[in-house]
C-alpha cells in the first residue's frame, strides 16, 4: 500500500510539474503576443496621425490652387 501511495504521489508531482511548465510557456507566449499587439497599435496610431496631417496639407494645397488670387 505504501509503494502504491509513493508511486501515485510521484506521478501526481510529475503531472503537476508538466502542467506548471506548460502554463508558464503559455503565459510567456501570451505576454509576447500582447507586447507585439501594443507595438503594432502604436505604429498604426502614428500612421493615422501622418495620414491626418497629409490630408490637412492636401486640403490647404487645394484651397491655394483653387483661389486664383493667391496663385
Amino acid at each position: 500500500m505504501e509503494k502504491l501511495e509513493k508511486a501515485t504521489t510521484s506521478s501526481l508531482d510529475a503531472i503537476s510539474d508538466k502542467v506548471e511548465k506548460r502554463l508558464q510557456h503559455g503565459f510567456e507566449k501570451t505576454n509576447e503576443t500582447f507586447a507585439n499587439i501594443i507595438e503594432r497599435l502604436a505604429k498604426i496610431d502614428q500612421a493615422q496621425k501622418n495620414i491626418e496631417q497629409l490630408s490637412t496639407d492636401v486640403v490647404s494645397l487645394q484651397d491655394i490652387l483653387s483661389d486664383s488670387k493667391q496663385r
